[in-house]
């Protein structure tokens, strides 16, 4: 078991503990109702991309606690 802390831009859930070998990345965002299709997603500073969402931590090579942020990148109105 892990525990991941999921966070947005300005919000950060608390830590939940989750089986690193069965849960995936897109499980742990859509519990915590954050849209990942549409932002940015960081584990532990690195970019996830699009095959990772649907592995498992363990299969993303994650055993131990860490940090998933989902950030809106917004374009300037210049």
């Amino acid at each position: 078991m892990i525990k991941v802390t999921v966070g947005m831009n300005l919000v950060r859930r608390p830590a939940k503990e989750v089986d690193e070998s069965t849960t995936t990345l897109c499980s742990v965002l859509d519990e915590a109702g954050i849209d990942y299709a549409r932002q940015t997603v960081h584990l532990n500073g690195d970019t996830v991309t699009a095959d990772m969402l649907d592995k498992t931590f363990a299969a993303n090579g994650i055993y131990e606690d860490c940090f998933l942020a989902s950030v809106t990148k917004a374009d300037s109105a210049c």
